[in-house]
């Protein structure tokens, strides 16, 4: 069994999970507000492969690499706020958390959809609302993928590309300098 240091374990049942899946699940969308319009079933991605991994900075940086599977990468109107959804891999010597995750950009919330397993599937989230994003001191690489890549200025990315782009780029040309943002 592999042992953990506190802040480690901390990112690792925050992250949660390994692996991923080999095949689509449907997830419907649970713990909206009352009278919130309702999301649409999401389709989970299939589990990141390596070469599709791009990496992210995360300020003030961390022992964790961070990557995006820009396959995942899709942008989806639901009548409200644009949705960014993505998957994330956090990784380090010891461990490796994959989760699927989205954004609403102009209500500045977050969700997470699923978390990757070992076995190369996902744990569907039960019950999972949106969240605020909160600030970049408890958000860490939420708080960087929102304002430096796929919400810049909390408008967000208009197409999967834009997306694959900005993580090419080391941000997308919209984002604001490091220290500027307000939260």
């Amino acid at each position: 069994m592999i042992r953990l240091g506190a802040p480690l374990l901390a990112v690792a049942l925050l992250v949660s999970g390994c692996g991923g899946s080999k095949s689509r699940v449907d997830v419907v969308g649970e713990g909206e507000e009352p009278g919130a319009p309702r999301e649409a079933a999401v389709k989970l991605p299939a589990y990141p492969k390596e070469q599709e991994l791009l990496p992210f900075k995360v300020q003030p940086q961390t022992a964790l690499e961070y990557f995006v599977d820009r396959t995942s990468v899709s942008v989806y109107n639901d009548g409200v706020d644009a949705i960014v959804r993505f998957t994330v891999v956090a990784r380090s010597a010891q461990a490796e958390n994959v989760s699927y995750e989205g954004f609403r950009c102009i209500e500045r919330e977050r969700k997470v959809y699923a978390y990757g397993r070992r076995d190369g599937t996902w744990l569907p989230v039960k019950d999972s609302g949106w969240l605020p994003l909160g600030p970049r001191v408890t958000a860490g690489f939420r708080h960087e993928l929102f304002w430096n890549y796929f919400c810049p200025k909390r408008r967000a990315i208009t197409s999967s590309r834009q997306g694959v782009d900005a993580l090419r780029l080391g941000g997308h040309p919209d984002s604001e300098p490091a220290g500027t943002m307000t939260d």
